[in-house]
């Protein structure tokens, strides 16, 4: 078997493997890192009382967009979005597409890396100046990712299990707290409540798209790559819903709306044996390296579609390139009110529309070259030639 690469400074950028576990639990990175967080948030204040609804219904729906992923990443086996998108429509236009997923990318991922410092600032030190936790993180992120893109996959196949285990304990832990009051009736305004709330997950499901056509070509076995995208999307739809539902079931959808962080409020008020804050304290201490986990996934997108577009940049270089725009972005936001303003309008006018227009266009112009028909995949074929 092929040994396990590390992250190099070659031209081409890494190619690690990694098992269809590990891209499970990558995944993990941009579908739960602290997005249950401010999701509970957004989408409780604009669908109100169906707002438990819009996130499973949305999750089930917007898996569609995942579709032309699993079928580029199966046609082009070890490929990532930056090298199959310039065999598909020529290295210009192809670099062109590339580019535009990774501006977005960088976009999001400089509102990422300021909502990640302002959970690191109030959960750890409330009156220290955000702009250290900036330079923290981006310090911590770029020492990750020069130590290889494998020793972030193990890192988050050992952490997101943690994460996980508290936002499961959090739920079962809130159940005696329920009231249906705070979860019915539902649909007494109508469908627009459930419609909107679902536009706004959609933008995450675009995220997620994009991230997924990157960790793809990573995967050890090409076989799994439907399995383990799915996998990553459904369990992560799954888990946010309950976390939705039980903050709606404790405070009811106009309280939640009020909260700045709704899942944290929750911890606040469970009590098992008088030791409130202890479970408090260890909840958030998982939600802090979920966080870390995130934005660690966001630079290594921009950073490596970058390198797939230009070939001679290293990934290291192409790491500090990237960083520099996306931490002044995040700089740049005056606080958490623009914080979250600006989510929505990003998620759901710039990545959404550029996701599906990008997947789009890969698809027509690959079905009308007869690039999706059945047979030896492209990837396949190009290793066959080398052989």
């Amino acid at each position: 078997m092929k040994a396990v690469s590390r992250m190099s400074s070659s031209p081409k950028g890494s190619k690690t493997e990694i098992s269809s576990y590990q891209g499970v639990m990558v995944s993990f990175s941009i579908t739960i890192g602290t997005l249950f967080i401010t999701i509970t948030r957004e989408v409780g204040s604009i669908s109100g009382m169906e707002a438990y609804i819009a996130v499973p219904a949305a999750y089930l729906i917007m898996t569609i967009l995942l579709v032309p992923v699993f079928l580029f990443s199966s046609r082009f086996p070890g490929k990532r979005i930056g090298e199959y998108s310039q065999i598909i429509l020529g290295g210009f236009f192809g670099k062109l597409l590339s580019l535009a997923l990774m501006a977005v990318m960088m976009a999001v991922a400089a509102l990422v890396l300021r909502n990640t410092a302002e959970f690191w600032g109030a959960a750890l030190m409330p009156e220290t100046p955000v702009w250290f936790f900036l330079v923290t993180l981006l310090i911590l992120v770029i020492y990750t990712l020069m130590n290889g893109f494998e020793v972030y996959a193990r890192v988050c196949q050992v952490l997101f299990m943690i994460v996980i285990g508290s936002l499961l304990f959090l739920v079962i832990a809130s159940l005696i707290k329920v009231d249906l009051e705070n979860l019915l009736p539902v649909f007494y305004r109508g469908w627009e409540p459930l419609l909107r709330g679902c536009l706004r997950v959609a933008g995450i499901a675009a995220q997620y798209a994009v991230f997924s056509a990157v960790i793809c070509g990573h995967l050890r076995d090409a076989r799994t790559i439907a399995a383990t995208g799915l996998k990553g999307w459904l369990i992560a739809g799954l888990l946010l819903s309950l976390i939705m539902l039980a903050v709606q079931g404790v405070f009811g959808p106009q309280q939640m709306a009020k909260f700045v962080s709704p899942p944290l409020e929750l911890a606040k008020i469970i009590e098992i044996g008088g030791v409130a804050r202890g479970l408090e304290a260890l909840l958030v201490s998982s939600w802090i390296i979920a966080a870390f986990l995130q934005i660690t996934a966001y630079f290594y997108t921009t950073a490596i579609i970058m390198t797939d577009v230009f070939p001679r940049i290293s990934f290291p270089t192409s790491l500090l390139i990237v960083s520099a725009p996306i931490f002044a972005g995040a700089y740049l936001v005056n606080d958490q009110e623009q914080l979250f303003a600006l989510f929505p309008v990003l998620r759901t006018y710039l990545i959404l529309p550029v996701a599906i227009t990008a997947f789009g266009l890969l698809i027509t112009v690959a079905f009308l070259r007869g690039m999706l028909k059945n047979g030896t995949p492209s990837g396949q074929k190009e290793r066959e030639e080398m052989e």
